[in-house]
Parts: structure tokens; sequence; C-alpha cells
């Protein structure tokens, strides 16, 4: 493992780190992201080793939008084909984004575990010490307990299935990955709420009416309010 330095890496860098992190892991891995697609299992997989005790938690289907269903689903049977060890867990509504690898180096920050937010998106991710942040350990290890086993009975699409069975090699062929962002089910509601509803708005930002006969300040006017 890399001597470990506290870092802050920004947007399309986080996989270049966490590779040259994964390749050197002995141990273990714990992924914690509200979904996941094949695009990031595909990357993960290529360089953490096969022997590593691997853990991942995630939201369960009712609590993701269908597309990021489909992507955490192709993600875990990559995960399971790859790691002799493995578990996988689901969480309610949770919203964290972790990676900490061999219990000593953590990636934690606004990035979620999918191509467009690790490519495009606009993220801060922090890369430190476990033992540099108090608690942290205790936290993931509580929000790993507080979840509830997934169920692995992952339906893929027949192109990605080893015809072996789930023990066999990896697929060859890369699945489903999320090149577009996804948002929070309670986000989607709510601006499905605001198209339905042009009157409603967000609590404490009342919507700013126009009149029929409303125009633009004149130049006359605009000189006369500066």
């Amino acid at each position: 493992m890399s001597s470990i330095s506290s870092k802050c890496i920004g947007s399309g860098r986080v996989l270049a780190y966490l590779r040259n992190d994964l390749a050197k892991a002995t141990r273990s891995i714990l992924i914690i992201g509200p979904w996941l697609d094949d695009y990031f299992a595909q990357e993960i997989i290529r360089v953490a080793p096969e022997n590593i005790e691997a853990r991942v938690l995630v939201r369960g289907e009712k609590n993701v939008e269908p597309r990021a269903w489909i992507g955490t689903q192709q993600a875990m049977f990559t995960f399971r084909n790859h790691w002799k060890v493995f578990q996988a867990r689901q969480l309610g509504l949770v919203h964290a984004k972790v990676i900490c690898i061999d219990g000593q180096i953590t990636y934690l920050g606004s990035a979620n575990w999918y191509r467009f937010s690790l490519e495009k998106a606009k993220e801060i991710v922090l890369r430190l010490p476990i033992n540099e942040m108090e608690n942290l350990e205790e936290e993931l290890e509580n929000l790993w307990e507080c979840g509830t086993d997934l169920n692995l009975s992952i339906k893929t699409s027949e192109t990605n299935i080893p015809r072996a069975g789930l023990t066999s090699a990896k697929p060859a062929i890369m699945g489903p990955e999320m090149s577009q962002e996804i948002h929070d089910p309670l986000d989607a509601l709510a601006l499905k709420t605001l198209r339905e509803n042009p009157t409603a708005w967000v609590k404490g930002k009342k919507p700013q009416k126009k009149t029929s006969n409303w125009r633009p300040a004149s130049s006359k006017d605009r000189k006369r309010l500066d």
C-alpha cells in the first residue's frame, strides 16, 4: 500500500487514484453509495485483487429510480463474479458515498459511484487515512450493521450471464452504465409536482408573478433607478 496522505481530488480524477490504491490492496474493500453502475464495477475489478474481502452497501430497489436499480444490479453481478468473498447489503435511504480500502485509505465526498458522476459532474472527493477523522471507522461500520442482506437473485441481460454459472469468469461485455445524472426519488417527486403545478414553490421561496401588462424597464427608468 502506498504511503497515505490526505488529498482533495477534483472532478474526473477519482478513478485514477482509486485504481492505484486498489492495485495495492491486500485485505478488504468497503463500498457505500446509493447506487452503482457496471462501468464503475468494471473499473474496480480491473485492478482489485480477487482474494480480498469485499462488502457493498447500497439502497434497495424501492428507494432508487428504475434505471439506477438496473445499473446497481449489474454492478453487483460483476462484483460477485470477481471477488471470492463478497457481501452485499441494502439500507433504505443511505446517501453516504464512501470507499474504504484495507481499513486504511478512505475516499468520501460528493461523487456517486457511477460514470456520469465520476467523469462529468463537478465533484469533490477527499482521500485520507481513516484514522485522521475521529469516529469515521465506527460510523462506516454502523451503516453496514444497519443494512440488511441484499437479494442477489440478480436479473441481467443474457449476453452478460456466463454460461457456466455465477462462479465462472467475469462477463466479457460491459453492462449498463449511467451517463446521465441520477436524482434522488424525493427530488424527482418535487420536480414532478412543480411541473404539474406552476403555482407551487419550494418552502421559503415564493414565485415571482408577472402581470399581463409587465414590460422591461425603459432606459430612462433604468437611469432613474440607478
